[in-house]
C-alpha cells in the first residue's frame, strides 16, 4: 500500500512539474514577444525604416522593410534576412485585428502601427495559447503603444 501511494505520488508530481514548465513557457514566451514588439517600435524610429512582425501558427517572423524607389509603399528590404523566432512546444500565435481580420503588426518610420498600405492601423491583438487553454495576450493601439493583458482562460 504504501508503495502504490508513494508511485502514485511521484507520477502525480511529474504531472504537475509538466503542467508549471506549459505555464513558464507561455510566460516567457509572452515576454519575448511583448519585448520585440517594442524593439521593433523603438528601431523602425531611430532606422527610419518600417519593421513588420507576421505570426504563424507556431512562430512568428520578423522583417525589416524598406522603400528604395521612394513610391511609399515599403517591401522586404532584400539586404536583411527575416527573423524567425519558434514559440516553445503547444504555443500558439495569433495576430488579428479587434475586428477579427489577421493581419501582421508594421510600425512606420514615426513607431505608429500602420497596415500594410501605410493606413493607421486599428487595435490589434497578438494572442498567444498553450496547450492547457491559458492565453497571454498583447495589444498593439495604432498609435504604437504596446499593452499586456493579465492571464485569461479560454472556455471552449
Amino acid at each position: 500500500m504504501v508503495a502504490t501511494v508513494g508511485v502514485v505520488a511521484i507520477l502525480m508530481s511529474i504531472a504537475v512539474l509538466g503542467l508549471s514548465r506549459r505555464f513558464v513557457d507561455l510566460e516567457s514566451a509572452h515576454q519575448e514577444l511583448t519585448n520585440t514588439v517594442r524593439q521593433l517600435r523603438l528601431r523602425s524610429t531611430i532606422q527610419g525604416a518600417h519593421y513588420r512582425l507576421t505570426g504563424m501558427t507556431d512562430s512568428y517572423e520578423v522583417r525589416r522593410l524598406e522603400d528604395s524607389d521612394g513610391d511609399g509603399l515599403w517591401v522586404p528590404d532584400s539586404g536583411v534576412s527575416a527573423q524567425t523566432v519558434e514559440l516553445p512546444p503547444g504555443v500558439t500565435i495569433e495576430v488579428a485585428k479587434i475586428s477579427g481580420a489577421t493581419t501582421p503588426i508594421e510600425f512606420d518610420t514615426r513607431g505608429v502601427a500602420v497596415d500594410p498600405l501605410g493606413a493607421e492601423a486599428e487595435v490589434i491583438r497578438i494572442t498567444l495559447t498553450d496547450a492547457a487553454a491559458r492565453t497571454r495576450t498583447v495589444e498593439v493601439w495604432p498609435s504604437g503603444q504596446v499593452h499586456g493583458e493579465p492571464i485569461a482562460m479560454v472556455v471552449p
